[in-house]
């Protein structure tokens, strides 16, 4: 009778290891996809907003290379409206 106790612990003692081994990896698999899932959000996300940041540096750039040349070209019209005989009224 002890030897079947014995072996009827030993059965149960087996199936309780593989239970929470088999639960362990699940719960080991779940927080590596888990974390991964978080980590390619995270990664495509940060992408974006880089995307988003050099996209408008770039317009901003284009805007104030615009804006620059818009002076130089008001300054050239003005420039020549003073030089110009007309401004003065000399005939």
């Amino acid at each position: 009778a002890f030897l079947e106790i014995l072996y009827i612990f030993f059965i149960y003692s087996l199936y309780i290891l593989y239970i929470f081994f088999i639960y362990s990896l699940y719960i080991l698999y779940v927080f590596f996809m888990y974390s991964l899932y978080i980590l390619y959000i995270f990664f495509i996300y940060s992408l974006y907003i880089l995307y988003i940041f050099f996209y408008i540096l770039l317009y901003s750039f284009i805007f104030f290379y615009i804006l620059l040349y818009s002076f130089i070209f008001f300054y050239i019209l003005l420039y020549s409206f003073i030089l110009s005989k007309d401004c003065i009224g000399i005939n």
